[in-house]
């Protein structure tokens, strides 16, 4: 009976945890604010794309990004800024690195053009978050970001 009640109860506490698609990984918690902020505004802002003939679905590829590797962007982001790196050196540096970050499929899903969506999103997400100084430098975006 102990057996049973423990399984059931491991079995719903591993489902419970995969319902939460938006959240990088779970443990973000452990960072401090400006972090925790710069993860929640990207995975609202960069989990999306257009698909099918239903228009707007989300695609939760943030989630198969490290924690770590996402922390170090920002990281990484605000150090270039303050340096005085033109935009577009630190897009492709992020570009570039989102390529080795993400799995093969999800930069095939995402196209040339999702990838340079969302170096655009985690930039700019970093300097608000974590370097707001820096935020008069960032260029104005030419596309919609989706509504909560």
């Amino acid at each position: 009976m102990l057996k049973r009640f423990v399984a059931t109860a491991l079995g719903i506490s591993s489902a419970m945890s995969l319902s939460l698609p938006a959240q990088a990984q779970t443990g973000d918690w452990a960072y401090p604010v400006p972090f925790r902020n710069y993860l929640s505004q990207l995975a609202r802002e960069s989990d999306w794309i257009r698909e099918g003939p239903f228009g707007l679905r989300h695609y939760h590829f943030i989630a198969t990004a490290p924690l770590g590797r996402l922390v170090a962007l920002a990281n990484v982001t605000c150090a270039q800024m303050e340096e005085g790196r033109p935009y577009a050196t630190i897009k492709a540096d992020v570009e570039a690195d989102a390529k080795t970050m993400f799995p093969s499929t999800v930069i095939t899903k995402l196209g040339a053009s999702g990838v340079s969506r969302f170096a655009d999103v985690a930039i700019g997400s970093a300097v608000k978050n974590t370097c707001p100084t820096y935020s008069s430098s960032l260029p104005t975006l030419n596309y919609t970001l989706p509504a909560d």
